[in-house]
């Protein structure tokens, strides 16, 4: 299966999810402002076509950028890494042969700010070393794409102000996605070995909770159907055929009770105890080989998470509901199949969180809707 990269997007996908509106705003910010500059300088510039060209090789890395970052495409490849710096680089190339030549120093270039600005959008969903080498790429060609713009337009100027002016920002904003990256990643490593370590340091006390609640539903059970036949035995003085029908009815249901539970795994008992209106005998998890089991803490997390959201859905209906497993340890195909209307606002309000840190856990799932249902399939494994 496919390893998780060390990513935000990949280590918090709710964090980097709620952060997405954020640097939504920016990349639409970014291409509208760099168009305002390119009109007021429109006249300045000797090829006036060219220079547009520059501000839509800006837009279109923006475009490809807010697109990717959608919860719909998680996660986020590292091709668009590639393009988006690709791509803001040829803008700056194209922004030197447009002949912006009135300010020679490029101090009122916008470009080398994008470049800088779009590595930094990029940072929740890049690895750390990954940007940290886009930023000695970027930088490097910046400041050779400076120092060409200095032999274009030739001026008083020395060229290695030129190559700090132009630098400087992409060195600064790169550096800082790197170093934000880096923080995240590392915070989160840290949060995570704490839980792990008090996980480990409650679980003596968690086993004794448990065993304390095991005993009071044995003791509920036993109030409820055992005490009072034996009162009426008691009070009798004598056991009729019709008492020892009863004890026996009753054995065979604690019997079943207790080995259904042994039986139902961790989903099957999620499942029946917050599905509306419970389940019926036609259980709506469908796992013989209990492939559900081989699921990891994180994958368990998150489609628990998804599925107690499915159950709060304005439009769920419970007699749709059903769970298939599928395959063998190395490759288990699971396919979630749910009456409700995804096209309502309220549903997907819901729903689309946990879709998205479903596409993180689970790379390569497939959603498809209906007016009435949707149907997720994905799938993971074990060696």
């Amino acid at each position: 299966m496919t390893t998780r990269e060390q990513t935000q997007q990949q280590l918090d996908p709710a964090a980097s999810f709620e952060l997405r509106r954020a640097i939504l705003l920016v990349l639409a910010i970014l291409p509208a402002l760099m168009l305002t500059l390119a009109v007021v300088r429109f006249l300045n510039s000797s090829s006036p076509a060219t220079a547009l060209v520059a501000i839509g090789l800006v837009a279109a890395a923006c475009s490809i950028l807010a697109v990717a970052i959608s919860p719909a495409r998680a996660p986020v490849p590292r091709s668009v890494h590639v393009v988006v710096l690709g791509l803001s680089i040829g803008a700056m190339l194209v922004d030197v042969a447009a002949g912006w030549s009135t300010d020679p120093t490029g101090r009122n270039n916008l470009i080398p700010i994008a470049v800088g600005i779009l590595t930094l959008a990029l940072s929740p969903y890049r690895p750390p070393h990954e940007l940290a080498v886009g930023t000695g790429i970027s930088t490097t060609l910046v400041g050779a794409i400076a120092l060409l713009h200095a032999h274009i337009s030739p001026s008083t100027v020395l060229p290695w102000i030129h190559v700090i002016t132009w630098t400087a920002p992409v060195l600064a904003l790169s550096l800082g996605a790197t170093v934000f990256g880096y923080g995240m990643v590392r915070e989160f490593d840290r949060w995570r070995r704490e839980v792990a370590s008090k996980t480990i340091e409650t679980a003596p006390v968690l086993r004794q909770e448990i065993r304390r609640e095991v005993q009071r539903n044995r003791v509920s059970i036993l109030n409820q159907d055992v005490v009072p036949l034996f009162a009426r035995v008691l009070e009798r003085g004598d056991i009729t055929e019709t008492d020892r029908a009863e004890a026996a009815a009753i054995a065979a249901a604690i019997r079943g009770v207790m080995v259904a539970e042994v039986d139902r795994n961790w989903l099957e008992s999620g499942v029946a105890r917050f599905l509306p209106g419970g389940v019926s005998e036609d259980h709506p998890v469908v796992d013989p080989d209990r492939l559900s089991s081989l699921m990891s803490v994180d994958e368990r997390a998150a489609l628990r998470a998804l599925l107690l959201a499915m159950f709060t859905a304005p439009s769920f209906d419970p007699r749709g509901f059903r769970i298939h497993f599928v395959g063998e340890p190395r490759k288990v195909r699971a396919t979630v199949h749910a009456h409700l209307d995804h096209r309502e606002r309220a549903t997907r309000s819901i729903l689309d969180p946990y879709l998205a840190v479903m596409r993180v856990m689970f790379p390569g799932l497939t959603l498809k809707t209906s007016p009435s249902a949707i149907r997720l399939e994905f799938s993971y494994g074990r060696s």
